[in-house]
């Protein structure tokens, strides 16, 4: 590779991870080939810290100098220094104003309040108990204020399928604080978490974590959702899946393969490792 540092910023399900959660042999075989080379490999996902560990584990990375992303930002662990330089959740004012808003009452969406060991819920909700179980964390429904234990580093917001433009303008003015913003993730989807969190802040902090440590880098960013488009922007070479939504695609310089035909690694193998 050349003199500067690659560094690599990939987003999990859907990207790095196949359909069935699983990571390929030979995606794992090209990390470790590029971060035994000198690169820095970062994972960057809406999981919780303690699943992207354990997948980071799963890899083999967890020997190399190197970051890991949680929460979409909210989180951000050095693996060097055994620090969480990152820290940032929603504050409990606001997840009560919420509750208590949202909480008994026939509403235009359904509400999840995810913490890093449980997804909190008002009832049964197949999906998103599907992806708690996918990523090793506790779904538990609740009835009071009380039993939300743990800090909550987003808050979902699923609209109904019939919900309009004005429906989305009132649940961001029902629901606008200081210091917390909307994430698009759907029409359907939003998620709200600290102004300060999303993927494109967490590359702008370890890059510069990075260049503290006299390090001259060149960055490199894959995804496939609209939730990508912030790290996209801050990356010098942002590719998309193939499998990408669309608006992303627009925001990439380049495509490659599916998550399920090992696009991460393929252009990773094809256009860093060889330099």
């Amino acid at each position: 590779m050349s003199d500067k540092t690659k560094v690599v910023f990939s987003d999990l399900d859907s990207t790095l991870l196949r359909d069935d959660h699983r990571f390929s042999e030979y995606t794992k075989e090209i990390i470790n080939e590029f971060c035994n080379k000198g690169g820095i490999f970062i994972p960057i996902s809406a999981r919780s810290i303690n699943n992207v560990m354990m997948l980071a584990r799963v890899m083999g990375i967890l020997k190399y100098d190197g970051f890991l992303v949680a929460h979409n930002g909210g989180q951000i662990y050095d693996i060097k220094n055994d620090l969480m330089i990152v820290d940032e959740f929603v504050s409990k004012e606001i997840i009560k104003d919420i509750f208590e808003k949202t909480y008994g009452k026939v509403g235009k969406y359904k509400i999840h309040f995810f913490a890093d060991k449980v997804t909190y819920s008002y009832g049964k909700a197949k999906n998103t108990e599907y992806w708690a179980n996918v990523t090793k964390k506790e779904f538990k429904i609740i009835k009071n204020l009380d039993e939300i234990k743990d800090s909550i580093y987003l808050v979902t917001f699923i609209l109904n399928e019939n919900a309009s433009e004005i429906d989305v303008e009132e649940m961001h003015n029902t629901f606008k604080y200081d210091y917390t913003q909307f994430h698009k993730y759907t029409n359907r989807v939003y998620e709200l978490t600290p102004v300060t969190t999303s993927k494109g802040a967490a590359v702008e902090v370890v890059m510069n974590e990075l260049k503290k440590r006299g390090l001259d880098i060149e960055t490199y960013a894959f995804g496939d959702g609209a939730n990508d488009i912030t790290m996209f922007e801050k990356a010098d070479h942002p590719i998309a899946m193939q499998n990408a939504v669309d608006i992303l695609k627009t925001k990439a310089k380049k495509e490659t393969k599916t998550n399920n035909n090992d696009g991460v690694a393929t252009y990773i193998k094809e256009n860093i490792v060889k330099y």
